[in-house]
């Protein structure tokens, strides 16, 4: 298959419908434990925020290590493409590439940073996290890919992102060890990660379950890189997020006036 006939695979009927149905049903269980985090919060805690503003808080850590994981495989997926020669370019633009691919790849990674950032103000605002939890969901998505990448590696049998693989454990130690970094200071950031852990928990859970129903049915190929499946299955996930926030903001404008 070329490129063409794998989108012209993603948008065919009934797949792409089926998909999206179940998406949505992942979306729903994600919610439903959502508002179970957020009854233990508000138990542990009942003379803090109030649940709304819990449950909110919690949706938009999930958003945010959702947007994240999305952006990494999205450029990932494409650093993979371009690699295995999907795109018709030219030669001469090959061999810069096999010559560069290892800083093509960090500008890849960084690039993505920033693409999160555009979907924190556009796609789905996220205005309620603290710097200190957006650092920690940071580390977070670290652990998430490298658990992604050594699943594809050991389940799939795929070889292919072992750089990869060094590139996201080189950064996860630097976040943690670094030169002048102090007891206490790592303490925090610890700590940070482990209040974090419940969210990476169901993020994992959602590209499990997308990848299982995904991969079953044959809506999602690995001919075109698990990661791009990944991605792919991942984006219906940010659709239906943001359709219910349009919908959320909607009707509370309406109710307002």
């Amino acid at each position: 298959m070329v490129l063409i006939d794998y989108v012209k695979h993603y948008f065919s009927f009934p797949g792409i419908l089926w998909f999206a149905l179940f998406s949505a049903g992942v979306l729903i269980l994600i919610h439903a434990a959502l508002l179970g985090l957020t009854a233990r919060s508000v138990r542990k805690d009942p003379h803090g925020d109030t649940p709304a503003h819990t449950f909110l808080v919690q949706r938009e850590m999930y958003a945010e290590l959702l947007f994240s994981a999305t952006s990494i495989l999205l450029f990932v997926g494409i650093y993979f493409l371009i690699s295995f020669r999907y795109f018709d370019f030219p030669e001469t633009f090959y061999t810069v590439w096999d010559r560069y691919s290892g800083l093509f790849l960090i500008a890849a990674l960084a690039v993505a940073i920033l693409l999160v950032d555009l979907f924190d103000h556009f796609v789905i605002p996220v205005r309620r996290l603290s710097d200190d939890v957006r650092g920690a969901l940071r580390i977070a998505s670290m652990v998430y890919m490298i658990i992604i990448f050594l699943y594809i590696k050991f389940i799939y049998e795929d070889d292919n992102y072992d750089s990869i693989i060094l590139y996201m454990l080189i950064m996860l130690i630097s976040r943690f060890i670094y030169f002048d970094v102090s007891v206490k200071e790592l303490q925090r950031i610890v700590s940070g990660l482990l209040q974090v852990l419940p969210t990476l928990g169901l993020m994992l859970a959602t590209t499990g379950l997308l990848a299982l129903f995904g991969f079953g049915t044959g809506y999602l190929l690995r001919g075109n890189g698990v990661v791009n499946s990944l991605w792919i299955g991942h984006l219906f996930v940010i659709l239906e997020l943001w359709l219910i926030s349009f919908i959320v903001k909607k009707t509370s404008r309406q109710k307002g006036e």
